[in-house]
């Protein structure tokens, strides 16, 4: 991990993203690793709000072939993911957290899970996105700290564009200090206009 995380900081929301999501659908079980087979369709990985938004499955592919190299047939993929995800976090200057292992690779995947479970960036209310953290077991606060770990750092324009120069003014009644705000994000975020 560190490896990924030096040649690209980026790397580590990368992995963070995929562990989020491959929790949220069916636990911690690497079930958002699973490519379609024949017998497996319709892998989380497929679903369209994942599909363009996940990535870095090529660094936890390398770290499974070193340690299957090493020690064949011990670590599961799922403690691979978790463990990769909480390194890339102190490698950037995140908290350390204990994980324990001994996970169970799935071998199903839950595409409708995911549709049903994963929050999107265009969800529209705060309530319902709080409400999907809280399902996980997660509090409001978690879902800041998580949500703004999905890019450590870089967004897509296209995820935040339309909340920031979309007609929503004249509707929301936003207070002053809001519009100030709302402001500086507009003159901070302008490259972002034409951009995905």
């Amino acid at each position: 991990m560190e490896c990924a995380v030096l040649s690209d900081p980026r790397n580590a929301a990368l992995i963070l993203r995929l562990h989020f999501h491959d929790c949220f659908v069916q636990g911690c079980d690497g079930s958002v690793l699973l490519d379609d087979t024949i017998t497996l369709q319709g892998g989380e990985r497929r679903l369209p709000l994942t599909q363009h938004a996940l990535k870095g499955f090529r660094i936890i592919d390398r770290i499974k072939n070193k340690l299957e190299s090493e020690c064949p047939g011990t670590v599961s993929c799922a403690d691979i993911l978790t463990v990769a995800a909480r390194d890339a976090v102190i490698l950037v200057g995140g908290p350390y957290w204990d994980v324990p292992l001994g996970r169970k690779d799935s071998k199903t995947a839950g595409y409708a899970l995911a549709d049903l479970n994963l929050p999107s960036s265009d969800e529209g209310l705060l309530s319902i996105i709080i409400s999907k953290f809280l399902y996980q077991g997660l509090s409001a606060t978690d879902m800041v700290a998580l949500s703004g770990a999905h890019t450590i750092g870089m967004g897509r324009c296209v995820n935040f564009r339309q909340r920031i120069y979309g007609d929503f003014e004249s509707t929301s009644g936003l207070d002053p200090m809001s519009k100030t705000y709302l402001t500086k994000l507009k003159v901070h975020l302008s490259a972002c206009r034409g951009r995905r």
